[in-house]
């Protein structure tokens, strides 16, 4: 059974990014994407639940990095006088 494609709004909403980012990955080619419709000014696109998942996969960061602003201070390089 085909899973029916989602709108970009749907698609920003799984990715809990703003539509806006989201056109930015699927014009960078980070994110495929379905031609719907026939348009030639204003094109719309589907998107695959699966190749949201695979986004989702291919974004995940393992490691945990510290926040810069908590980290602890580092001496300074060369002194003040």
């Amino acid at each position: 059974m085909t899973e029916r494609l989602l709108s970009l709004a749907e698609a920003a909403s799984l990715l809990l990014i703003s539509p806006r980012t989201l056109r930015e990955h699927v014009k960078d080619g980070t994110l495929p994407r379905i031609p719907v419709g026939r348009g030639t000014k204003r094109q719309r696109y589907g998107f695959d639940p699966a190749d949201i998942e695979a986004f989702k996969r291919m974004r995940k960061q393992f490691e945990a990095r510290p926040c810069p602003s908590t980290s602890p201070r580092k001496a300074r390089s060369s002194p003040m006088t």
